[in-house]
């Protein structure tokens, strides 16, 4: 039971730090880098959404430590996955299918890897104009338009789709090499897929 605790509160402080992160990279005229945004990336959606989850269940079935650490290593990969596909379908997702604005990442003026990526390459300075204008007088329709057009490109939001891609076949790779059960590998790869594919 303690070792239980453990992991949940670990992801509670995790997730906690991840959004607080999150939310301080969104502070206007701050400098981030993308290693800083994977990282509070990997801490507010890992942690909760796949870490503890897989390494809860494993240590309620008594797996021995060597397979709840591997989960641990898997679910932070998958996590990393769903948090950049998130970014990419904030910005370009069907509205219909996320249940979201397409434009609520921008208005926001969230700090995602896919932000990030355009302010660092040629475009970086009129994104940034366009998102500072945003958080002082709100988005218009033409300036989200122009937004995403430099974010296809500067190559952003390829770059995070290479990105989430490459996250995911972590996850599978390392369960390949695992000694997880048969039947679980194949279950959490079908949703590693399952995660680069998804619309919403």
């Amino acid at each position: 039971m303690l070792r239980l605790l453990a992991i949940l509160d670990e992801a509670v402080f995790r997730s906690a730090a991840g959004e607080f992160l999150a939310v301080e990279h969104a502070l206007p005229g701050l400098t981030v880098s993308n290693q800083e945004i994977l990282l509070a990336t990997r801490l507010k959606t890992s942690a909760y959404s796949f870490e503890a989850p897989l390494t809860a269940g494993a240590v309620l079935g008594g797996a021995p430590v060597a397979d709840v650490k591997a989960l641990s290593s898997i679910g932070r990969a998958m996590g990393t996955a769903y948090q950049l596909v998130d970014d990419v379908l904030g910005v370009f997702g069907d509205p219909e299918q996320t249940g979201k604005s397409a434009q609520s990442d921008l208005r926001e003026g969230k700090r995602t890897m896919l932000i990030s990526l355009a302010e660092h390459g040629p475009y970086g300075p009129k994104l940034r104009e366009i998102l500072d204008r945003a958080a002082l007088e709100g988005l218009s329709d033409d300036d989200a338009h122009t937004a995403k057009d430099l974010l296809e490109r500067c190559g952003a939001r390829a770059g995070v789709e290479r990105m989430a891609e490459q996250a995911a076949q972590r996850a599978k790779g390392l369960l390949e090499d695992s000694e997880l059960p048969a039947t679980l590998v194949e279950q959490l790869t079908e949703t590693t897929d399952e995660i680069v594919r998804r619309t919403q």
